[in-house]
């Protein structure tokens, strides 16, 4: 189970691409197959799970002192889902997990890449005095 909490921590970004994703496109299709409530469960759904996520994230960034655009996009989803536009609350949501996947995505990117960067880095150096290469140690 702990794994499991740990896996989804460290992939929450796109696992809620993928699930609002999914919401969007199958209220598309149940609205293009004529099942209208179908589709607008669908939405709602998307939207509920992207108010959910933006209200976390909200926290997370209160916790650290900080305001972020979350609270935009709360109220945004929040707004939409309350008057009604399910359509939007779940395009709303899906720009939102987009948005926090590719965020993920370019972190871990950078993360590695400074950590390949740090590996490649030298160990010693060495400076030219006196007609002699020597360690930087060597030379005071």
């Amino acid at each position: 189970m702990r794994g499991a909490l740990a896996w989804l921590a460290r992939h929450s970004a796109a696992v809620l691409l993928a699930v609002t994703t999914s919401g969007l496109a199958a209220g598309l299709f149940l609205h293009l197959a004529g099942a209208a409530g179908g589709g607008d469960a669908a939405w709602a759904a998307a939207g509920v799970c992207g108010a959910a996520y933006a209200l976390w994230a909200m926290g997370e960034a209160f916790r650290r002192g900080r305001v972020g655009v979350d609270v935009i996009a709360l109220l945004a989803v929040v707004g939409a889902l309350a008057v009604g536009e399910l359509l939007a609350a779940a395009v709303i949501s899906v720009m939102l997990a987009s948005g926090r996947a590719l965020e993920a995505w370019a972190a871990g990117r950078a993360r590695r890449d400074l950590r390949t960067l740090l590996e490649r880095a030298p160990r010693t150096a060495r400076r030219y005095t006196c007609c002699w290469w020597r360690p930087v140690s060597w030379c005071r």
